[in-house]
């Protein structure tokens, strides 16, 4: 458990002492606590770092840098700790209530509003972008202002303010989108006030702002992208708004319409998906169902070649889920057959067969959906369609069928054993005639397993270690625990020892003991850091617990690993933690 009072210890020496050497020269420029559990704090390196700490009590949950190095723990963070510790380190100052800092609310409760007025009058002066906030947040007392202009070029200057070269990197896009957030707040708060125009305003600027930037950025970390999730997602609130007035709902549409046609949406995440869906909701309030069908066979064409698949798909299936949603159930039914190469018509075609109770006719659409995905070379369309086989069977009662899917999926090649298909498989048989089938497949494993190894079809192979991963599970659930135990004894690695562990070491106490001791011996040989030797602690005191006979045997090795290691200072206090 890594702690406040303890880090140093415990952390990367080097990391630590780098971390210490900023703390000492006062390169931690800023900490101050944000809320109960976290803490923000700047640290000047090659340029000042934004550095995030989160505890619980004085336990470390979290930590977060924005330099280019990509670990929780950097110097940087842990010159802020070092900082941090001193900070609660120090004796609280007794504070007379009479000296208790006046708050912003008390100021405002003082001052009068002329005062307020100069003030604002005067930092807007020097501020501009002051002034551009305070004309926005007031944009509903003034008609002349143009807000969507005014914030175009208050995006674009916190863009200008991050890029180097016209490129913003992944160090910077975080500040950069909590510079944009605070728009988008705005933009929530203009909705809540039912000022749906600048809502729309805010949200649109931001995303295609943001979208035309995705190109010119490393958006690695998701930050820009999550942003232009969230203004989406106002846009959409607009959109299924009842109160939204139609010549705003067909302003909205119109900006949807145009920013569609750009190929782009649809190159990132799914930004182009959740924009088409938007336009769908707002066009269904706007009872103009003929302007979004317009659309999409605009926008067709404009994705039709061999790398958007999906956007083919998409617009095609959203088409005929918008004609359903109006009602035009002849075109519908034209479109659905005309569009069964798409996975998911073909299942909704499927399903309804499988309802109606039209299985020969479901089975025909599956095998038929194997085949394209065949040609495809999409495997995992294949099992989803072979799914649906099983799921088929299950309706009728085909056993035979049930049995062929059930101990596919259980024993698919290269996998581990699927214990949810085993046990469907194992539930199609009486008891007696399982023991027979499950004997049979104990030997098809053993026999294939043999055949490989002396055929030597695969270097990869090696006998033991596959017949474990297995055979294992298999013994777990049938509770063979004799032939689990044989199993580990032909190969005991800790790893198998381990997973063996729970089922064998109270059931077979002297025989786990004595696999595992020769095993901890060569542990102790290699162990070379603090991890490896915490390791083998943790594993000698899980012993001790598990297997009480073993506790003489394990001070033993106590002993004979702290004989051989005597000058291993951090070995011998993980050692005497468990003695």
């Amino acid at each position: 458990m890594l702690t406040i009072d303890t880090f140093d210890q415990q952390l990367d020496t080097n990391t630590v002492q780098k971390g210490r050497r900023y703390f000492t020269r006062k390169a931690v420029l800023y900490l101050e606590q944000a809320d109960d559990t976290r803490w923000n704090a700047e640290v000047e390196g090659s340029e000042v770092y934004t550095v995030e700490i989160q505890l619980q009590g004085r336990t470390l949950v979290d930590a977060f840098c924005d330099c280019p190095v990509e670990e929780s723990f950097c110097k940087h963070t842990v010159s802020v700790l070092f900082a941090l510790r001193e900070k609660l380190n120090q004796p609280k100052p007794k504070t007379k209530r009479a000296s208790k800092k006046l708050t912003l609310d008390d100021l405002l409760q003082q001052i009068t509003v002329e005062e307020l007025r100069r003030f604002v009058a005067d930092y807007a002066a020097t501020d501009k972008t002051f002034a551009s906030k305070v004309q926005l947040y007031f944009a509903d007392k003034d008609d002349r202002i143009d807000v969507g202009k005014q914030y175009t070029e208050l995006v674009r200057k916190a863009i200008r303010a991050h890029s180097s070269r016209g490129f913003v990197e992944y160090r910077k896009t975080g500040k950069l989108t909590r510079e944009i957030r605070t728009f988008l707040v705005t933009g929530h708060q203009f909705l809540a006030q039912k000022n749906y125009r600048d809502a729309l305003t805010v949200s649109r600027v931001v995303i295609v702002e943001l979208v035309n930037l995705l190109e010119r950025c490393d958006d690695s970390a998701g930050y820009l992208s999550g942003t232009i999730s969230d203004a989406i997602h106002l846009l959409t609130q607009l959109a299924s708004s009842e109160e939204t007035a139609q010549p705003l709902r067909e302003q909205l549409f119109d900006f949807l319409s145009a920013e569609l046609k750009k190929s782009n949406y649809f190159e990132y995440a799914d930004f182009g998906a959740r924009l088409l869906d938007t336009a769908f909701q707002v066009t269904l309030r706007m009872s103009e169902p003929d302007r979004f069908l317009a659309l999409i066979d605009q926008l067709i064409p404009l994705h039709r070649d061999n790398y958007h698949d999906y956007t083919q798909h998409l617009l095609r299936t959203t088409q005929i889920r918008f004609l359903k949603a109006i009602g035009h159930t002849d075109e519908v039914r034209r479109l659905t057959q005309e569009s069964l190469d798409i996975v998911e018509v073909r299942q909704e075609v499927v399903a309804e067969a499988v309802e109606a109770g039209q299985f020969e006719q479901a089975r025909a659409l599956v095998q038929e959906g194997i085949r394209l995905a065949e040609q495809k070379k999409h495997p995992g369309t294949i099992r989803r369609w072979q799914e649906q086989l099983l799921a088929i069977a299950y309706r009728e009662n085909d056993i035979p069928t049930i049995r062929h899917w059930t101990k596919a999926f259980a024993f698919e090649p290269g996998q581990a054993v699927s214990l949810p298909y085993y046990r469907q498989w194992k539930q199609t048989f009486s008891a007696p005639k399982w023991a027979d089938e499950y004997n049979a497949l104990i030997r098809s494993i053993t026999q294939t397993a043999a055949q490989h190894t002396s055929q030597r079809k695969a270097v990869w192979f090696y006998e033991p270690d596959t017949l474990f991963h297995q055979l294992a599970p298999l013994y777990v659930e049938e509770k063979q625990w004799a032939a689990l135990l044989h199993l580990v004894q032909e190969q005991p690695g800790l790893e198998r020892l381990q997973q063996a562990h729970p089922h064998l070491a109270a059931r077979f106490p002297t025989e786990m003991l004595a696999l595992y001791l020769p095993v901890l011996e060569k542990l102790g040989e290699k162990a070379a850091d603090r991890s490896e030797y915490r390791r083998l602690a943790q594993l000698i005191a899980q012993l001790k617990s598990d297997i009480p006979e073993s506790i003489p045997v394990m001070n033993a090795l106590i002993k004979l690993l702290k004989d051989k290691n005597p000058r291993r200072l951090a070995f011998l206090e993980e050692l005497n933690a468990v003695q």
